[in-house]
């Protein structure tokens, strides 16, 4: 649909042109990569490979707009870039409420990535969380390019064990979904995963993280291990 690309077009132009002037503005601008033994989103495996994921992100007031990739070492898994725009306010409680929008983005082939037709690689999810020290409760709406604009529902708890960063965590499907390949509300995955900092000199620590994840609709388990730098 013209009327549908045209408008993504905008936004996704606007999302660059926000971007160049925050980081002109001397907003704080971070940037990384994770190497992750298997790329597990939401209790799917997308691929079955090792999966390398930098980041790009810059903030400031409340503000923070990054991008976000996937690029599995196995040329049949698949491969992904996000952008991501978010608005964070802190409360004198001591909890945050954070609004945004994510553009998923799954390149297939040259030549499609300004393509935001309603048969296109894009997926657009508007996001709304609540979140204090202790948990946080996110919840997320696909609009385009899934009929059942499907809603996921993800709640975490953080805490911390002998310098240990364990959080659990459970994602619930309210209804039906053909893009989580639920027939039904399902609850789509359930896990713990542990993170912690390996001081390798004085100036220089390595992150590792661990995750173990079970997709209790699709009786599927996993166990990943991956690095930031």
């Amino acid at each position: 649909m013209k009327a549908v690309n045209k408008a993504y077009k905008r936004i996704f132009f606007g999302f660059i042109f926000t971007m160049s002037m925050a980081m002109s503005a001397q907003a704080q601008v971070s940037f990384g990569t994770d190497v992750a033994s298997r790329y597990i989103w939401r209790g799917i495996d997308f691929g079955q490979s090792l999966s390398f994921q930098p980041s790009l992100s810059v903030a400031k007031g409340g503000f923070e707009l990054g991008a976000w990739g996937a690029y599995a070492n196995s040329g049949g898994a698949t491969n992904e870039l996000d952008l991501y725009l978010s608005y964070t306010v802190e409360l004198k409680s001591g909890t945050s409420l954070s609004f945004g929008a994510t553009d998923y983005y799954f390149p297939a082939s040259p030549g499609q990535f300004l393509d935001f037709d309603t048969d296109g690689n894009h997926l657009i999810e508007p996001f709304v969380g609540i979140s204090t020290a202790s948990f946080s409760l996110t919840a997320y709406m696909n609009v385009l390019n899934d009929p059942d604009n499907s809603m996921y529902l993800h709640a975490s708890a953080p805490f911390e064990v002998d310098n240990n960063e364990i959080t659990l965590h459970i994602g619930v499907l309210p209804y039906a979904s053909a893009w989580y390949g639920t027939s039904k509300a399902a609850i789509q995955d359930i896990g713990v995963s542990v993170s912690r900092e390996i001081q390798i000199t004085e100036t220089f620590s390595l992150p590792l993280f661990s995750s173990y994840i079970i997709n209790p609709y699709q009786e599927v388990s996993f166990l990943l291990f991956g690095f930031s730098l």
